[in-house]
């Protein structure tokens, strides 16, 4: 059985997400989506074993977008979400829609890892 977090990461930008992915290095299970549809369907699919969800906040546009789907998410009581757009200034609008704390695309892995108690 895999002891790893499971994280769900939406995110539409390649080069960020390998990137990230890269420096885990296999710490963490770590599903993308890189489309809101994709996001949310691997949301429903796997909600009971996430255990992390981050949030870009523009999926394929330069508006944030990804409020709706971060109201369903946080509706279900999942915690914890966090904002993570390479705008800070949007991240405001994904805390209000129910993200529970926000970060840096830069502070990802150092995040979650200490999250997670991961050296």
């Amino acid at each position: 059985m895999d002891k790893r977090p499971k994280i769900l990461y939406v995110e539409d930008d390649d080069s960020v997400f390998n990137a990230i992915k890269r420096q885990f290095d296999g710490r963490v299970e770590l599903l993308r989506g890189a489309t809101l549809e994709e996001g949310e369907k691997l949301f429903w699919e796997n909600q009971m074993t996430l255990d992390l969800v981050i949030m870009d906040g523009c999926i394929n546009s330069t508006a944030p977008n990804t409020m709706p789907l971060i109201r369903k998410i946080a509706k279900t009581g999942f915690k914890p979400i966090i904002a993570c757009s390479s705008h800070p200034c949007y991240n405001r609008f994904l805390i209000d829609a129910g993200c529970t704390d926000e970060i840096e695309k830069s502070e990802i892995v150092d995040y979650t890892l200490n999250l997670f108690n991961i050296k």
